[in-house]
């Protein structure tokens, strides 16, 4: 097998690069499609839309019956968004003026050419020749023309596609029920929550011991679950530390402005280590004498973090070793009582789906969500027995520990089904695919025909016709 028997062409050689259609009787309806209708996993788009011609006549991107969609503008184009136009209403169809459309001329499969647009390298050598400004760039029409394209005989074509046909499905399938995985494990984790929040992970546990009945605080407003007797529900001034400034928000914008950063120093802790997990991440300091002034938001080992604008609520504890430093504005410091709460079973409970729809209705801010101090107060915090605390951030750690070997597991997966489709595009574009028949009309003929349709194409333009795709 490979490409002896192929002719080296272009793909505007063998096809028509956003052709011109005649429509003889505009009043019928046609097939609408937008962006989001086409898929980058699969040759069928999903629109049920009909719109009369004679409205989209105009501003709108025009195809026929086996024509190939390709989506021209980033990201869409990268993200490998491509279809076939199969069962338009009658033949032809209109969309978004973010596709070109590649009209494969007389002996040319459409799907062959859908395949080969859907390649890695295709798209890899299409985005190095984007025009455009940031954020609106777009694949030139002479990128289409001129790209190298090997010309099978027409039933060596047929063959290919049949070859694909029955492989890429299966490799698709078994993507998109890989692709279900992390959905399925990011349920699993805030089960788990739920269950923690609840004490129903630890039911087996409080079997085993005898905690006193706890008097529950009155939370009106809220839906406090149904949670053990030996629990308590009370508000985060209950929990903190008696030292002062135990419960902070970050200092105001103007008093630590970025002419306020030195380039060594005491550390400023902000939402780039909270949203990164990493205490350590970033380089922003302040001066001795900045420290000083803004003292009252300082940190120290195992004070918790919490971010309050666009991300919200996302937790860091800090670890024993972390650098002395402030907050920003950005954030909120907690220093707890660790002889009754752990800092661990707040983070738990921070992030659990219960904690977040007690607050989901209080967030404000015009363009953005933001979580303030005033908020977190007001909020009901579960308070079980430290031990039974320090026994559910075990079983939860163990738990998501698991989800973590899962998901990892699963990227190594899905890495796997990805080159193994890359591997059969390229496959079949180097002529392994499917064998060579002798009796095949040679390539190279099949090349003249297309090229006498092009010309004829060419001098009907030059006439004042065009394809008649309706009427």
């Amino acid at each position: 097998m490979g490409r002896e028997h192929w002719v080296e062409t272009t793909l505007g050689e063998c096809c028509q690069i956003n052709p011109r259609n005649k429509v003889n009787d505009e009043s019928q309806e046609v097939t609408f499609v937008t962006m989001s209708d086409i898929s980058q996993n699969s040759p069928v788009f999903k629109s049920t839309q009909v719109r009369s011609f004679s409205e989209v006549k105009k501003g709108f991107t025009h195809f026929a019956e086996n024509d190939v969609l390709f989506a021209k503008i980033t990201p869409c184009m990268e993200n490998g968004k491509a279809a076939l136009a199969n069962n338009l209403q009658n033949g032809l169809g209109c969309g978004t003026t973010e596709l070109h459309v590649i009209r494969p001329l007389c002996g040319v499969e459409s799907a062959l050419i859908y395949n080969f647009v859907h390649q890695p390298i295709f798209r890899t050598e299409a985005e190095q020749c984007f025009t455009g400004s940031a954020g609106q760039r777009r694949v030139p029409v002479d990128f289409l023309y001129e790209y190298p394209f090997s010309l099978p005989p027409l039933n060596e074509q047929k063959r290919i596609v049949e070859k694909l046909n029955a492989i890429l499905p299966k490799v698709k399938n078994a993507k998109a029920r890989l692709e279900k995985i992390p959905l399925i494990l990011k349920k699993f984790r805030q089960s788990v929550l739920s269950a923690a929040c609840s004490g129903r992970l630890t039911a087996d546990w409080r079997e085993e011991h005898v905690f006193n009945e706890q008097k529950k605080n009155n939370f009106d407003g809220f839906d406090i679950p149904n949670t053990p007797l030996s629990w308590d529900w009370v508000f985060i001034t209950d929990l903190v530390s008696n030292e002062k400034n135990s419960l902070k928000a970050g200092p105001f914008g103007s008093s630590l402005k970025k002419e306020c950063y030195a380039k060594e120093g005491y550390k400023i802790y902000g939402q780039e280590q909270v949203i990164n997990g990493d205490a350590f991440f970033g380089n922003y300091y302040v001066d001795e004498l900045k420290y000083r002034e803004l003292e009252t938001c300082k940190v120290k080992p195992n004070d918790v973090l919490i971010s309050l604008v666009g991300t919200v609520g996302k937790v860091l504890i800090l670890p024993e070793n972390c650098f002395e430093g402030i907050i920003n504005p950005r954030l909120v410091k907690i220093t707890f009582d660790l002889s009754k709460y752990a800092p661990r079973f707040f983070e738990q409970y921070f992030s659990s789906m219960l904690l977040k729809s007690f607050y989901s209705e209080l967030l404000h801010g015009s363009t953005m969500d933001v979580l303030n101090l005033r908020i977190i107060k007001s909020l009901p915090f579960p308070l079980p027995p430290l031990e039974e605390q320090q026994e559910i951030v075990r079983r939860v750690e163990k738990l998501f520990a698991l989800a973590d070997s899962l998901e990892a597991k699963y990227k190594k997966a899905i890495q796997r089904v990805e080159k193994i489709e890359q591997s059969v595009l390229a496959k079949a574009f180097r002529g392994e695919l499917a064998n060579p028949d002798p009796n095949d009309e040679p390539a190279a003929e099949l090349l003249k025909r297309i090229l006498e349709e092009k010309t004829m194409l060419k001098t009907s333009k030059k006439n004042g016709y065009s394809r008649n795709l309706m009427g």
